[in-house]
């Protein structure tokens, strides 16, 4: 799982301790785009705009928050696509809306990942339950 979200986001992550060092330092915005694409261009609205991103300190880079956000949604996705072996139908189950417990509304779950770490674990469960056969 570390070593495909390294690929998707193009750094070395081999450990929840290197993915807070990244969002500490805050990304760069090149990596956003590398993200955006790698999900699907038409999740930036889901993602979060890059513009709402940004560190007002370092211009070129997200800030810790953001970086948090698109990291966190990143790792989501390299379970999907470990689930459904390929990117396409990750994609495609990430941007679907669907009904989830404790949610009034349908929710796409990427933007239940990009909302909140307690959106994202819902997600990851969701995948974890697919993947045992569990719905």
């Amino acid at each position: 799982c570390d070593r495909y979200l390294s690929r998707l986001v193009r750094l070395q992550v081999d450990s929840r301790a290197d993915v807070e060092a990244h969002e500490q330092a805050g990304l760069p915005k090149d990596r956003y785009y590398t993200i955006l694409t790698g999900i699907d261009a038409k999740s930036g609205p889901q993602l979060g705009a890059v513009a709402e991103l940004p560190d007002r300190h370092a211009p070129n880079r997200l800030s810790p928050a953001g970086s948090a956000q698109v990291l966190r949604v990143a790792r989501v996705f390299v379970r999907a696509v470990l689930l459904f072996g390929r990117r396409p139908p990750a994609a495609k189950w990430m941007l679907a809306p669907q009904p989830w417990p404790d949610r009034e509304t349908e929710q796409t779950p990427l933007a239940l990942c990009a909302r909140s770490e307690e959106g994202a674990r819902q997600v990851e469960e969701q995948v974890a339950r697919a993947n045992w056969g569990m719905f």
